[in-house]
C-alpha cells in the first residue's frame, strides 16, 4: 500500500463517481476551482498494486495571521466493500499525509467531511462512521458544507414525481406553466450577468450573504468548460434563466451536474410578477430536462435538519424544496483534529464572539 499525488484526471473522477454519490467537491475539476484562488491543492490517492483503494482531494484554507487549515470537502472515498481493517490503514496514512502538508503550510487544524451519504432515518450506518472517526480522536464541529439535503429521485415516472409532491407545489407549477413564461440555458457573460443581478436582489430581499462576483464566474468558466468534453464523468456548470412573456427575467439558477447527479447549487428570483410562481416552474422544467439527459438524482441542497424544534433559519426553503418531494438525506457532519491546541482554541472563540455580537 502506498499513496501518491494523482496525475490522471479521468481516472480521478472515475473512482469518484464508482464510490460515492457523485460527489463533485472530490472532482478534479473542482479541485481546479479551488487553485484558482490560490490555494493549495493535493489529489492523494492510495493504491494496492495498481489498484487504487481511496483518494481524497486536499486543500489549505487561507486564515489571517499567514495561518491556514487542511480541509478535506466530501472526502476522503474509499473503494466500495473497504473492510474496518483496511479503512484503519488507510486512515493513518491519510491522516500522516494531512499533518505533513499542514505543517509545510502552517495549519493547526484539519477539517473533513465524509462523502457518505445516506437517508437520515439510517441511524445504524451513520453512527457506525462516527464512531470509527471519534475512535481515531477527531471532534464532530460546526458543518461547513450542509449536513442534511434534499434529494429527489428523477429516475421514476413523472407522474410518481408529481404524486410524491405537495399539493401546493403542484398547484404552483401548474399555474405557473400557464403565465406563458420560458426557460433557457444561457451560458455566456449575458447570462452571468442576469444570474448575478438577480442574485444581488435576492440577498437584498431576503437578508442572506452571498459570495463576489469573481466566484460565480470563476465556477462556471472553470466548469462550463467541461461541457466541450461532452461527458457526465466531468462536472459542468450551467445557468438556468426563466422569463415572463414579455422577456423579462424573473428566475435563475446555477446548476452543476456529475455523474448521474444534478446539483441545484444556487439560485435567484427577481422582485417582479412573484404571483406568476416563475420558481416552481424553474425547478419543474430544470428537474424535467434533467430527467430526458438520463441523470437520476436532483440534489436540491442543504436543508434543516428533521424533528427541529425551535425556528431555523433554513425553515422556509426547506418547506420549499420538501414540497417537490425531496427526500432528507444526511452525512455523518463534519470533525476537526487541532494541531496545536491553543491556536484551534483561539480560531473557536473568536468565531462564536462574532456569530453572537452582531
Amino acid at each position: 500500500m502506498h499513496i501518491s499525488l494523482s496525475e490522471d484526471k479521468e481516472k480521478w473522477n472515475e473512482f469518484v463517481l464508482k464510490n460515492s454519490s457523485d460527489e463533485f467537491l472530490q472532482s478534479w475539476e473542482w479541485g481546479d476551482f479551488q487553485k484558482s484562488y490560490g490555494r493549495k491543492v493535493w489529489r492523494f490517492a492510495i493504491k494496492e498494486g495498481e489498484k487504487t483503494v481511496a483518494q481524497a482531494m486536499t486543500m489549505c484554507m487561507k486564515l489571517p495571521a499567514r495561518k491556514s487549515y487542511v480541509y478535506v470537502p466530501r472526502g476522503p472515498i474509499w473503494l466500495k466493500g473497504t473492510s474496518v481493517e483496511q479503512a484503519d490503514m488507510l486512515w493513518s496514512v491519510f491522516t500522516q499525509n494531512w499533518r505533513l502538508i499542514g505543517l509545510e503550510s502552517n495549519a493547526f487544524f484539519a477539517s473533513f467531511e465524509p462523502g457518505y451519504r445516506i437517508a437520515a432515518n439510517d441511524d445504524v450506518h451513520r453512527n457506525g462512521v462516527r464512531k470509527f472517526i471519534k475512535s481515531k480522536g477527531w471532534k464532530k464541529t460546526k458543518q461547513i458544507q450542509p449536513e442534511f439535503e434534499g434529494v429527489i429521485d428523477i429516475a421514476q415516472s413523472k407522474e410518481k414525481l408529481l404524486e410524491h409532491m405537495h399539493q401546493k407545489t403542484r398547484y404552483n407549477i401548474r399555474l405557473s406553466e400557464k403565465k406563458n413564461l420560458t426557460i433557457e440555458q444561457k451560458n455566456n457573460k449575458e447570462g452571468l450577468q442576469i444570474f448575478w443581478d438577480m442574485l444581488q436582489e435576492t440577498a437584498s430581499r431576503d437578508k442572506i450573504s452571498m459570495y463576489p462576483y469573481s466566484y460565480y464566474r470563476k465556477i462556471h468558466t472553470i466548469l462550463y468548460e467541461s461541457s466541450k468534453r461532452g461527458s457526465n464523468k466531468i462536472p459542468v456548470a450551467r445557468i438556468w434563466i426563466v422569463k415572463s412573456e414579455k422577456g423579462e427575467p424573473l428566475s435563475s439558477a446555477l446548476m452543476v451536474t456529475f455523474g448521474k447527479t444534478a446539483y441545484y447549487l444556487y439560485g435567484a428570483s427577481s422582485n417582479k410578477k412573484r404571483n406568476q410562481m416563475s420558481n416552481y416552474f424553474m425547478q419543474w422544467k430544470m428537474m424535467m430536462w434533467c430527467k430526458e439527459k438520463g441523470f437520476e438524482n436532483y440534489d436540491m441542497g442543504g436543508i434543516a435538519p428533521p424533528n427541529i424544534t425551535k425556528k431555523h433559519p433554513w425553515e422556509s426553503i426547506t418547506r420549499f424544496k420538501k414540497g417537490f418531494g425531496a427526500e432528507t438525506m444526511q452525512y455523518p457532519g463534519t470533525f476537526t483534529y487541532p494541531y496545536h491546541t491553543f491556536w484551534y482554541n483561539l480560531y473557536t472563540t473568536v468565531k462564536w464572539i462574532k456569530r453572537y455580537i452582531r
